[in-house]
């Protein structure tokens, strides 16, 4: 490799190195150069400056965010920018949107679509109202989302857009998952994937197979809900969208763990938790830290689970993050409540998510915490407590239809109900949980429910009815455990069958190193022998190439240098001919000139000596007094003061001086713009030569008046006492 390729790779090399540590500070970089543009920057410049340092803090700082997106908006006002305006009221939205304030965010989107609908084109009215819609679903208004969701994908529809169209389907299906008609999620989510696969975006499509995995989860389905989640998972991959990938793996834990195949969910988790450290999302992390505690929890590992809630716990608080922190807290109180390790510290728990999800107006998260505090209470035997608390998160559950919760709970006030007495609301909130239960084929809310039920018939002495509850619960308790057994019977035979297969390749392996290593002892005196050989032969060789190269660059060096001889000679005579031509066109053209001026003057002269002729034969003419002869000398006469009136030839010969003279003409016009056509005219003639006698004769006018007009001239053009005005003309 020569030096010059050497170089251009290693400046490839640091161009590349340089361009990678640049991207990192691309941002600040960005909004630096900003700053310091925004004092000399004025009218609608300043506003699209002031919206830019906006959108660049939303993810830094959002004091700042809103700072400039407030400026920019009162300016824009001011100037009636319009563009400018919404994209400042764009920036209040993210800004609002990221405090949780949904209500001021969705006032801010909404006035773009009211007030400013004739500036935003179809792609930026599909966004604003999607960004609505996203609001409301964030608040829970799930009507008011599906309202904007549909007017999203008219418009996309309109557009013929496969992707929009797509989009906004997903995105209607993924709301009525969160009203809790699976049905009617499923649905959407089916009829977006044709649109999602024929606009080959590979996020989306990933996005699509992600809810399908979150709906067959919901239904229990988890052979169709795993096999859509490892599809998403693919996707990801397959778009090298590590973010997501971590979301599709915690997504495969939950389906594991809920199918109770709990190594499995660990396993998956761990990997996800990988991710979002490799990413450094705290938020992530602590999500699945609690994750993982569940599964420790599940697993009577109380001491693990701790360890993980806590962890858990101490992200969300270190980052400020109180959004689903009442979520880790709880978690923490089921501990202490399941295990009846310290039921009031599980109690103590529970209200205090109670006071994280009161405070953030998260109503889901509320509920959970009073499903809680009312378990304690009951725990406690404080049963009005424990009721109150649980009436307060089954009208929660109740309206969301979470049909998975309601049947747990429906369990739970039946068991306070049964404890407090009254047998006959018991047994009908048992019974509903049951039948919720079995509606939905929630296995373990079906156990659980009949156990309880077995249990209120017992106590009411219906021995009968408490016997077919034991039972159907024994059964259903015996066929888990089971499948349980065969899931961990087929976990180990699989892991002895891939010990088993190991060991025969290491042994097949071992076998293959001792079988190569005999060769390869054979292979070496023959390349021990043949290694000097081929040296001597490289070294010949490159000799060889050596000395054909240096040759071959002195023929190459001595050939340039000729043929550069060559070409310089050739340039110097070229050279020398154009000269010698040049030369001879100059002198054939002044010697064509003077003949033209020498011509021209004799024509001239010709026309004052041929005047000056008649005009001395018209004297003599009159001169003659014989009365016979009067009538001819009248008729000469006549003849002679036509010729002298014939101008024929002064136009010939003045269109003749105004052709030789047009450069001339030109010239004099440029340098003095004040001259009178006359003066023009005297100008070319003195030019040529002629006397002031010959120019009164030509032009008609007394020689005096000629004089008369050099004077003027030589006035005009400022000559001094010495320099003749014929000379001064020449120059010119």
């Amino acid at each position: 490799m020569s030096f010059r390729y050497f170089a251009i790779l290693v400046a490839f090399v640091v161009s590349f190195l340089f361009t990678e540590l640049n991207a990192i500070n691309d941002d600040s970089t960005e909004i630096d150069s900003l700053e310091q543009i925004l004092s000399s920057v004025r009218d609608t410049q300043k506003i699209k400056v002031l919206n830019k340092l906006s959108y660049y803090y939303s993810t830094t700082d959002l004091d700042k965010t809103i700072l400039f997106a407030e400026q920019a908006y009162k300016l824009g006002m001011q100037l009636n920018y319009p563009y400018g305006i919404i994209t400042s009221i764009k920036n209040k939205g993210v800004y609002y949107n990221s405090k949780r304030d949904y209500d001021t965010a969705i006032k801010n989107y909404l006035l773009l679509e009211n007030s400013y609908k004739n500036y935003l084109s179809t792609k930026l009215l599909i966004e604003n109202a999607n960004v609505i819609a996203n609001l409301y679903r964030k608040k829970a208004n799930y009507d008011s989302a599906l309202y904007y969701y549909n007017n999203a994908l008219d418009l996309a529809k309109e557009q013929m857009d496969p992707l929009s169209i797509g989009s906004s389907m997903t995105s209607i299906g993924i709301t009525h998952y969160s009203k809790g008609d699976l049905d009617a999620s499923l649905k959407h989510i089916e009829k977006a994937t044709p649109y999602l696969e024929r606009a080959r975006d590979t996020a989306s499509l990933a996005k699509n197979y992600y809810m399908y995995g979150t709906i067959y989860h919901q239904k229990g389905d988890y052979v169709k809900a795993l096999k859509s989640a490892t599809k998403s998972f693919d996707l990801r991959v397959k778009a090298k969208l590590k973010k997501d990938q971590a979301n599709s793996l915690t997504q495969i834990g939950a389906i594991y763990v809920s199918d109770n195949k709990l190594n499995k969910g660990l396993e998956s988790y761990q990997n996800a938790l990988e991710v979002k450290k490799e990413l450094n999302e705290e938020e992530g992390v602590g999500e699945l830290y609690h994750n993982i505690g569940g599964i420790y929890q599940r697993q009577n590992r109380q001491e693990k689970a701790i360890e993980y809630y806590l962890k858990a716990y101490e992200i969300k608080e270190k980052i400020g993050e109180k959004y689903n922190l009442s979520t880790a807290l709880y978690s923490l109180g089921t501990i202490y409540l399941n295990k009846k390790i310290d039921i009031k510290k599980g109690l103590d728990f529970f209200e205090k998510a109670l006071l994280v999800a009161m405070d953030q107006g998260s109503k889901s998260e509320a509920a959970q915490a009073y499903l809680g505090i009312g378990s304690c209470h009951y725990q406690l035997k404080n049963y009005d407590m424990a009721l109150k608390n649980l009436f307060l998160a089954l009208d929660y559950y109740e309206n969301n239809k979470q049909s998975y919760i309601l049947s747990y709970l429906y369990v739970i006030l039946g068991t306070v109900f049964l404890e407090s007495g009254e047998e006959v609301k018991a047994l009908t909130y048992m019974k509903q949980g049951l039948v919720l239960a079995e509606k939905n084929n929630h296995t373990s809310s079906i156990l659980e429910n009949n156990r309880s039920l077995s249990s209120a018939y017992r106590k009411i002495g219906n021995y009968k009815k408490a016997y077919e509850h034991y039972k159907l619960y024994a059964e259903l308790q015996d066929s888990l455990f089971n499948k349980e057994m065969n899931q961990q019977l087929l976990e180990m035979e699989g892991k002895y069958e891939l010990e088993k297969k190991q060991k025969e390749i290491m042994l097949l392996e071992q076998e293959q190193q001792e079988k190569d290593l005999e060769i390869a002892n054979k292979n070496i005196q023959l390349i021990n022998q043949e290694k000097f050989r081929n040296i001597l032969l490289a070294g010949l060789i490159i000799f060889i190439l050596l000395g054909l190269l240096i040759y071959g660059r002195y023929k190459v060096t001595q050939k340039h240098l000729n043929f550069e001889r060559h070409m310089k000679n050739v340039e110097k005579e070229l050279a020398e001919t154009n000269l010698k031509n040049e030369q001879l066109k100059s002198k054939q053209l002044e010697d064509e000139l003077a003949f033209k001026h020498k011509e021209l003057t004799n024509f001239g002269l010709y026309i004052i000596e041929k005047n000056q002729f008649l005009e001395n034969l018209k004297q003599e003419v009159i001169k003659m007094k014989d009365d016979n002869a009067q009538s001819i000398t009248k008729e000469i006469l006549r003849h002679i003061n036509d010729n002298l009136r014939n101008e024929q030839d002064k136009e010939e010969f003045s269109m003749q001086v105004d052709q030789l003279n047009e450069d001339f003409l030109y010239k004099l016009q440029q340098r003095f713009p004040d001259l009178s056509e006359a003066e023009k005219r005297l100008c070319t003639l003195l030019r040529i030569n002629l006397s002031s006698k010959d120019i009164s004769t030509l032009i008609n006018i007394t020689p005096k008046s000629v004089d008369m007009a050099r004077y003027r001239l030589r006035k005009k053009f400022n000559l001094e006492a010495g320099e003749t005005l014929n000379k001064f003309l020449s120059k010119i």
